[in-house]
């Protein structure tokens, strides 16, 4: 057992912090692993107790703050705080230590990687893909590498750097060919200007989605795959064709409880010009999900841009004044 190998190196030595920082990133990975919240909370608590006496030896250990960084974004990401200060002051707290940890060692990818997925939840897409940079130059075979290559092709799509985005979405076919991620990339984009529309091709790829997918997710990746393909038909100036395409895309909150299938739509509905009804989907997307109200207020927004200046966006995306 992992745990009791570490546990006994550290009662031999005291002074060496590493079996201490390994006894929690096992807990941290049995937090990961857990099959409810409470059992969750127990093992980060137990992680964070191991990091404390690893700390306490060596306040510079850089795995060590990498670590209770860690511990505390995953507590955070888990809701396992109540109180909205709180939960404010870990998700800062965690960010202090995962920077902290990277500022001593810049090779720790995995705290690079915590990092970007941070900043995304906050919004910070420009940030979000320097630190998902720095974990793939840190360690390009990280065990979380196909996620780095995935953001970091996300967060030049979504920055409109589409020179970025082709080429991650080409890292990714390569180097994880069986990966659903990186046929969905090459249908993205054909959404956008860096590639010009291929109706016959984004079907194709809509098809190869399918084989790679698995069955139970499917159902809601197949509604997904097809707005894209209503986008590229947009794009196309096969209006009729898209307009069919949307109607039979749509889900419902079983199969889509955070109403992703809204936002895609209201995009779709933006390149066809239907502005009154983008902005209605858009309304209940934000309905459903009132923490994304800030991302419609972005200059990086731009799948809405041609409704930015229309009083309902503004009002909508809180810039109304």
């Amino acid at each position: 057992h992992a745990d009791s190998l570490s546990a006994a190196a550290e009662a031999a030595d005291r002074a060496w912090g590493e079996p201490t920082v390994l006894r929690g990133f096992i807990a941290y990975r049995q937090s990961r692993l857990a099959g409810d919240a409470p059992e969750a909370n127990r093992r980060i608590d137990t992680g964070l107790g191991h990091v404390e006496r690893a700390l306490g030896a060596n306040p510079k250990n850089a795995r060590a703050l990498e670590l209770r960084g860690s511990l505390r974004y995953w507590r955070w990401l888990l809701h396992l705080v109540p109180d909205p200060r709180e939960a404010a002051d870990l998700l800062k707290n965690a960010e202090q230590d995962l920077r902290s940890a990277v500022a001593l060692d810049a090779s720790l990818a995995g705290a690079w990687s915590a990092l970007s997925h941070l900043d995304n939840v906050k919004s910070d897409e420009v940030q979000g893909k320097i630190d998902a940079l720095r974990a793939y130059e840190a360690d390009a075979y990280y065990s979380s590498a196909d996620l780095i290559v995935w953001r970091l092709f996300l967060a030049s799509y979504d920055l409109e750097q589409f020179v970025d985005a082709v080429h991650w979405c080409d890292v990714g076919q390569q180097r994880f060919p069986k990966d659903p991620r990186f046929v969905e990339c090459q249908l993205w984009l054909m959404t956008s200007s860096a590639e010009a529309p291929d109706v016959a091709k984004a079907w194709q790829l809509v098809g190869q989605l399918g084989e790679l997918t698995p069955a139970q997710r499917w159902e809601f990746g197949k509604l997904k795959a097809q707005m894209a393909v209503a986008a590229v038909l947009a794009r196309d100036r096969s209006v009729d064709s898209a307009r069919r395409v949307l109607t039979r895309s749509r889900g419902n909150p079983q199969l889509d409880p955070a109403q992703e299938l809204l936002y895609l739509e209201a995009f779709v509905r933006t390149l066809l010009g239907d502005r009154d009804d983008a902005l209605q989907l858009l309304k209940r997307y934000v309905a459903a999900n009132p923490e994304r109200r800030v991302d419609l207020a972005k200059d990086s927004q731009w799948w809405f841009r041609e409704l930015r200046n229309d009083p309902r966006y503004r009002q909508l995306a809180g810039t109304a004044n």
